[in-house]
């Protein structure tokens, strides 16, 4: 059973990159997203972080869908890389900032940390993973940059997708190359 989060929250920072947005002075981009061990009291106001309190891995974002104004973003962590467990109590999102870089967008924390999930350590012979969905509600923004960053996941339910859309093209004689929608052409037998 998953720990539970406290609904996500925009920073400071990801208001005014926000305020951009609806201007129409950048488009959106979203890079990636992060996950910590920082602790909080009950009280604390996590919209005021700009950055995580004790970030433990990054990874890119491995897909992405729009419902109406909502986006879902998947991200994927391994323990590949982490060589001392620790329990997951916050997690952000990042997004780029056309004047400042990159910049903590929305946050969430953990509800109760005494029962927050543990992300154990690789053991040199299985790793694990571990699958968080962050949803964000996107205002006034015609166009929305998803940045895939090199170590995102493609899950096996996201290819199987790719893969039907695909099989649905090719039965129609269109075929994608180098990123085009081509009509697949036959030679007619005489």
């Amino acid at each position: 059973m998953a720990a539970l989060f406290k609904p996500g929250v925009l920073t400071t920072d990801g208001k005014a990159l926000l305020a951009k947005w609806q201007a129409g002075g950048a488009t959106p981009q979203i890079t990636h997203a992060a996950i910590g061990s920082g602790s909080y009291t009950k009280t604390e106001d996590a919209s005021t972080r700009t950055s995580l309190k004790a970030e433990k891995l990054r990874v890119g974002i491995s897909s992405a869908a729009a419902d109406g104004d909502t986006l879902n973003l998947r991200f994927v962590f391994s323990n590949d890389s982490v060589t001392t467990g620790f329990p997951v109590t916050e997690v952000g999102v990042f997004a780029t900032d056309p004047d400042k870089g990159e910049v903590l967008y929305s946050i969430s924390v953990s509800a109760d940390e005494s029962v927050a999930d543990f992300f154990p350590a690789y053991s040199g012979n299985h790793s694990v993973s571990s699958i968080f969905d962050y949803y964000i509600k996107m205002s006034n923004a015609e166009n929305v940059t998803i940045l895939g960053g090199t170590g995102a996941f493609a899950l096996a339910d996201d290819m199987i997708q790719i893969q039907s859309r695909v099989n649905a093209l090719e039965a129609c004689g269109l075929v994608v190359v180098d990123g085009k929608l081509c009509v697949k052409y036959t030679k007619p037998t005489t």
